[in-house]
């Protein structure tokens, strides 16, 4: 399963498995901590540039795409399944 949040400029349990609602609360989490960066910087940063995130989850992989612009943010995990 992929779950993924877009944003452009101008927009949980911790078991150690990754679930639906975790990755979803761990992009909008990341989203608020994207912000405060864009705020920074006037742009938008990679996982490596974003210190205040700290995703619940320690088995779904998190990719974060950004510019200027915008940034696109994927989890995903091989636990999670599509219905």
């Amino acid at each position: 399963m992929v779950i993924g949040y877009a944003k452009t400029f101008g927009g949980h349990p911790n078991w150690g498995h990754a679930s639906e609602a975790t990755m979803t609360s761990d992009l909008k989490n990341l989203v608020a901590v994207q912000d405060v960066f864009f705020s920074s910087h006037n742009r938008y940063g990679s996982l490596t540039e974003l210190p205040g995130f700290d995703p619940t989850t320690s088995r779904a992989t998190i990719t974060v795409v950004a510019d200027s612009g915008g940034f696109v943010a994927t989890a995903t995990s091989p636990e999670t399944k599509l219905p």
